[in-house]
């Protein structure tokens, strides 16, 4: 497993994945992709974020996707797996790399997280890493409350 950027050639498996899992796109609080002209969108959007990659199998197929973001003082974690790829700690290792990457490399004081209600393996990601809840949220065009949590470098080191 590796992480590199998203490609247009991405598009049928990355297609494949979300218009068929459902539990992304509820997970995530973002509409399932209906058409391949929906996925396409998604990659050209997310080629212009510096920090947002594909999780690519041995053999160079989109399972997951996992980002880091500008957010107010920080910037905010996100990431999704395929069905068949789930508690295989591959998004939590990925997310450890980035996190320290953002900390050492970056500069980053926090980094942002969350999970809608009902999310727990996303939950338990999150507090396994470290992060802290700070705030509820509600979400009512997703799954209606979203549990925001952060983890800040000095904590982090720590861990």
């Amino acid at each position: 497993m590796k992480l590199r950027n998203y490609k247009i050639s991405d598009a049928k498996r990355l297609f494949d994945i979300l218009s068929n899992d459902t539990e992304i796109p509820f997970w995530c609080g973002f509409r399932q992709h209906k058409t391949i002209s929906d996925t396409l969108l998604y990659i050209i959007n997310l080629r212009n974020e510096k920090y947002w990659y594909a999780i690519v199998d041995d053999n160079d197929q989109v399972i997951g996707s996992i980002s880091l973001v500008n957010k107010d003082d920080g910037m905010e974690l996100g990431y999704w797996i395929s069905k068949e790829y789930r508690g295989q700690h591959i998004v939590s290792n990925f997310a450890k790399k980035l996190i320290e990457f953002a900390f050492e490399k970056l500069n980053i004081e926090t980094i942002y997280c969350g999970y809608f209600e009902g999310n727990d393996s996303s939950k338990l990601l999150q507090e396994k890493i470290g992060f802290k809840e700070y705030d509820i949220i509600d979400v009512p065009f997703a799954t209606g409350k979203e549990h925001l949590t952060k983890i800040y470098r000095k904590q982090y080191a720590t861990n």
